[in-house]
């Protein structure tokens, strides 16, 4: 798979996965998907740290399904990325009351309108 620069969910049955626990409802996204492939995952590791799940491929434990930007490519140092064939997409919604807003909200708010456009 290392010369790969992507990989389909079938070719990951049997893997031993490392997760965002049940908290951050991503692993459901790789439950369903991962059954849509014809598989159930094979869960080594589901916790709430990106860091402990990266060590733990850096110790050649598992392997890791994540969103794209929840990993910055100074923590991959070291660990092949791929992508998968197959897009596993999630909504986040924002809500906040009409009316006066600070700058940091502002700057928020429009950085998450800005980052949903691309």
């Amino acid at each position: 798979m290392a010369q790969k620069q992507q990989v389909k969910l079938s070719d990951l049955a049997g893997a031993r996965f490392l997760t965002l626990g049940e908290r951050t409802y991503f692993e459901k996204k790789i439950v369903t998907a991962c059954q849509k492939a014809g598989y159930e995952p094979n869960f080594v590791y589901q916790g709430e740290r990106i860091e402990a799940i990266l060590e733990m491929i850096r110790q050649q434990l598992g392997i890791a399904l994540l969103m794209k930007k929840s990993v910055s490519a100074s923590q991959l140092a070291g660990m092949k990325r791929l992508d998968l064939e197959e897009t596993i997409s999630s909504q986040l919604c924002l809500v906040r009351l009409k009316g006066r807003h600070n700058q940091a909200q502002e700057l928020f708010w429009q950085e998450m309108k800005d980052s949903s456009l691309e």
